[in-house]
């Protein structure tokens, strides 16, 4: 398999460093150009053509949306994921394919180049686009066997159906979730109250105002000071719970 080759620009030297460390821990990835100004980026876009770029939006002079949108113009197929320190995902949801927001979290950015490049194992089903004239697919497996195994967001123009099983954990931020599953994190319009009616509650159990996990991909929980919990998943993530809802997720924990 073919080495991924990256780009990435950032004028501070510190998100610089910061983001070299952190691909350099994700596996298939060759970093191929480090620039602090967006003109010289998109000169070696231009030169070297890279599997992948990685641009700060915030830059003096040409920024991360206008090197994206230059390498668009010249119909470049180089993947393009955006990062901020402010939250501009509605701005940008359209237009680059991922995403992500300072300070960049490892596990945020593997699972977004993974998104990219890493298609899931054909052991599991994977995450789908599905279409008819109401924006669903027509398929062998019945609406309500259906129901049982997917839930369903749209995403930009087109709908996923993601696999319950697949589900780590659910996050909300602002007008948008994102779920995140083994394979990829999948992000579209919704609210959290509103995705949590399409999930079993005995499976998924809300741990905080922004938070609802997949009971089945826990590990197991540890007691922080001043009474707090905090629950470890399988993935590695962990999140303290939330003190009105800890009464409800020890409950379905332990049944």
């Amino acid at each position: 398999m073919n080495r991924i080759s990256v780009i990435i620009a950032d004028d501070e030297q510190l998100a610089r460093e910061g983001l070299q460390r952190q691909l350099s821990m994700i596996p298939g990835l060759t970093l191929i150009g480090v620039f602090a100004e967006g003109e010289k980026a998109l000169s070696a876009i231009l030169t070297l053509n890279p599997d992948l770029v990685i641009l700060d939006v915030e830059m003096p002079g040409m920024g991360g949306d206008e090197v994206m949108k230059a390498m668009q113009s010249l119909r470049l197929q180089t993947k393009v994921i955006l990062v901020s320190a402010d939250d501009k995902r509605e701005q940008y949801a359209q237009c680059c394919d991922g995403y992500l927001l300072k300070p960049l979290y490892h596990e945020a950015l593997r699972e977004c180049v993974g998104n990219l490049f890493s298609p899931c194992s054909a052991k599991q089903p994977a995450l789908s686009v599905c279409r008819d004239a109401q924006g669903y697919s027509v398929t062998e497996t019945s609406v309500h066997e259906e129901a049982e195994l997917f839930v369903r967001l749209k995403a930009g123009n087109e709908w996923r159906k993601i696999p319950y099983q697949q589900i780590n954990w659910i996050e909300e931020a602002g007008d948008y979730v994102c779920i995140h599953t083994q394979c990829a994190s999948v992000m579209g319009r919704q609210s959290l109250a509103g995705l949590e009616k399409q999930l079993n509650p005995d499976t998924f159990c809300r741990i905080s105002s922004s938070v609802t996990i997949n009971l089945q991909q826990m590990e197991g929980t540890s007691a922080l000071c001043q009474n707090e919990l905090q629950v470890y998943l399988k993935s590695g993530d962990r999140f303290r719970v939330g003190n009105e809802y800890r009464y409800l997720f020890q409950k379905l924990a332990v049944e």
